[in-house]
């Protein structure tokens, strides 16, 4: 509202030439309007507030300072345009400031950046040339251990085998000495089952013996058990006979 009244003010020239002519086109492009076009366009006057005029034509009373005077002669609206349009240039310098120093933030936080960029592909190139270098410590250890555990397996393998002939030597030997052994002991039991056969021989012809003199007395005792059986019942018969020739007698006495 404010830019649209001072741009339809007459300009009032303060010295500065290059003002002077900004408002002189700003005021001619405002006035440069057909009579006809401002009847059939509805106008509002921001002075007054009825329609049909510009501020710069209006002749009541101004409203925008304390002078008794008309709108249309009154002066601080282009003061307030040159106090405005010296802080939208103060205001463009410090975007201007602001954007020059954003600019430099980035181009330092760029720098940092590649600087940390640069810092890191070398960090990157070194782990990987010391990965490398370890790498291959790592294979030459590890053709050097296979090497050493080749060699220990070659000696193992001539000590096994070294081993195993020794082993060969000692088992003929003890197979030899075991069958002398056997053989020896195949003769000892022979002889010992020879023995044990003239002693079993022995052993029997005296258990017969035994068996025979067994059978002896045990017959003798049962000839004297039966001589001793045939007496008894000799003697019982005695005695019967004797005790039934007594009872008659007793019977006479009686």
């Amino acid at each position: 509202m404010q830019q649209a009244i001072l741009a339809i003010m007459p300009p009032v020239f303060d010295g500065n030439h290059q003002r002077l002519i900004c408002q002189l086109r700003t005021y001619i492009a405002a006035i440069d309007i057909d009579e006809a076009k401002k009847k059939t366009i509805t106008l509002t006057c921001f002075n007054c507030g009825n329609f049909g005029h510009y501020a710069l034509d209006c002749e009541a009373k101004c409203k925008n300072c304390s002078h008794n005077h008309q709108a249309k002669v009154c002066i601080k609206p282009l003061q307030d345009n040159e106090i405005n349009e010296e802080n939208v240039v103060n205001e463009e310098n410090d975007k201007n400031e602001i954007n020059k120093e954003n600019e430099i933030n980035e181009e330092k936080e760029i720098n940092k950046e590649n600087e940390i960029n640069e810092e890191n592909k070398i960090n990157k190139e070194n782990k990987v040339n010391e990965e490398n270098e370890v790498n291959e410590e790592n294979e030459i250890n590890e053709e050097n251990e296979i090497n050493e555990e080749n060699k220990v397996n070659e000696e193992n393998e001539i000590n096994e085998e070294n081993e195993i002939n020794e082993d060969n030597e000692i088992n003929e030997e003890n197979e030899i000495n075991e069958e002398n052994e056997r053989n020896e002991e195949n003769e000892r039991n022979e002889e010992n089952e020879i023995n044990k056969e003239s002693e079993t021989n022995e052993e029997k012809e005296i258990n017969e013996e035994n068996e025979i003199n067994e059978e002896n007395e045990i017959n003798e005792e049962n000839e004297i058990n039966e001589d001793n059986e045939i007496n008894e019942d000799r003697e019982q018969k005695i005695t019967r006979r004797t005790n039934n020739i007594r009872a008659p007698q007793q019977l006479d006495m009686s």
